[in-house]
């Protein structure tokens, strides 16, 4: 897995841009367009909407990472007895982020299995790296790495998956899944400052956590659109 310099916009994202102005809780008409309404009442009047022009554009700053700021691709070849997965994650905004992408052992030594597998709430199959939560209490927790992804660098990694495919899940027991033509890639992402349970953080950003309801609740799970699979017949 390496980290390298990108800027250039990437493929297949089901992002969606949201950040048009600020919204204040008591109206939810963002201030920009407030003060343009108010530009023909006078030169203080005037000044007031020059003064929320650039409070709209300041209040961006301090907000939550927006959806569109995060970039997926990935392709997904039949190589007979397995599917190839190769994924990239771009990180557009302005704010460092961990990228939930190394499934762990308990002891903390990398996963034999790189990428979970699953069914979408829509019944689609979606190969993963992210965050679950279990839905009760478990013995141990099951643990992933995270790894550090600055704005506008880009991750990229590989994982195998075996064909027939079988599910494969934190807390979950494994079942047979027929493989489709098509498939969806999904990566979890969380604030780099964001407070969440860990183990242990190395020297290069890397943090060793958990699959729990806490970082369940801070991930934003980015997935491309549906892919076919290169090579299926």
């Amino acid at each position: 897995m390496t980290i390298a310099d990108e800027h250039a916009p990437i493929a297949m994202t089901t992002s969606a841009g949201i950040e048009a102005g600020c919204v204040n809780a008591d109206d939810p008409t963002p201030r920009r367009a407030r003060a343009v309404g108010r530009g023909a009442r006078g030169w203080a009047m005037a000044l007031l909407a020059v003064a929320q022009v650039f409070a709209a554009s300041a209040c961006g700053a301090g907000k939550a990472m927006s959806e569109d700021a995060v970039e997926i691709s990935a392709t997904v070849r039949d190589a007979n007895t397995r599917l190839d997965i190769e994924w990239s994650l771009l990180n557009r905004g302005q704010r460092p982020l961990l990228a939930l992408v190394a499934p762990l052992k308990h002891d903390e030594s990398a996963g034999e299995q790189t990428i979970y597998v699953s069914r979408g709430e829509d019944g689609a199959v979606v190969f993963a790296l992210r965050a679950f939560a279990a839905d009760g209490a478990v013995a141990a927790q099951d643990r992933i790495g995270a790894k550090p992804l600055a704005p506008g660098q880009r991750l990229q990694g590989k994982a195998h998956v075996a064909l027939p495919l079988r599910s494969f899940e934190p807390y979950r027991s494994a079942a047979d899944i027929a493989t489709p033509a098509t498939v969806r890639v999904c990566i979890g992402v969380i604030d780099a400052d964001a407070r969440f349970p860990h183990s242990a953080r190395q020297a290069d950003g890397s943090v060793a956590t958990y699959h729990d309801p806490a970082l369940v609740k801070l991930q934003r799970v980015v997935c491309t659109a549906p892919i076919a699979i290169e090579g299926r017949r």
